[in-house]
């Protein structure tokens, strides 16, 4: 045999190559998974403690009151008041942020669609401000003084301002929706 020649991989040699190697992936890739998923969980964790800073700043911008929030109230005349879409979190909130994925947990699928599909669970596929996956604690809100209830609730108990009184850190501002 001449010593210039190079001996080839036979074929049962490349197989046993590529079945070390899918062996080595499939042991690697539940590993890459978790790891993936801690790092949304990090990320889902920085957007609500940047949507809280975000909350603060408006309320401290605004005498420490929160914004209007939705309210649908029927007078005992029937007539009936109702809050504008100007009036609502995303619309409020949104000089205080660039980044409209801020308010989309980065597990969820994919930005702005209908109700329970895909990434957003709240909004409007055509209204990149009004979509989202997290949700507003329903009694932040400062609605007017007027309206006693909205649908039912007393609005005495909407936490309305983020003044020492109220334990802040024991309140939940938002949760994945």
């Amino acid at each position: 045999m001449n010593k210039n020649q190079y001996r080839a991989f036979t074929l049962i040699e490349l197989l046993v190559v590529i079945a070390i190697i899918a062996l080595l992936l499939s042991i690697l890739m539940p590993s890459l998974s978790a790891i993936k998923q801690q790092a949304q969980k990090t990320v889902c964790m920085t957007n609500l403690v940047q949507m809280g800073a975000l909350f603060t700043l408006y309320a401290e911008d605004n005498d420490d009151l929160f914004f209007t929030g939705y309210y649908r109230y029927t007078a005992p005349d029937g007539t009936v008041r109702q809050s504008t879409s100007s009036d609502i979190w995303p619309y409020v909130m949104q000089p205080y942020y660039e980044n409209p994925d801020l308010k989309f947990c980065p597990s969820a699928r994919s930005p702005y669609n209908r109700h329970y599909a895909e990434r957003s669970s709240w909004g409007d596929q055509k209204d990149e401000i009004f979509s989202g996956s997290y949700g507003l604690n329903g009694w932040i809100c400062n609605p007017p003084e007027d309206i006693p209830d909205i649908e039912g609730h007393d609005t005495k108990k909407h936490w309305r301002t983020i003044s020492p009184e109220y334990n802040r850190s024991q309140i939940p501002l938002m949760a994945d929706a």
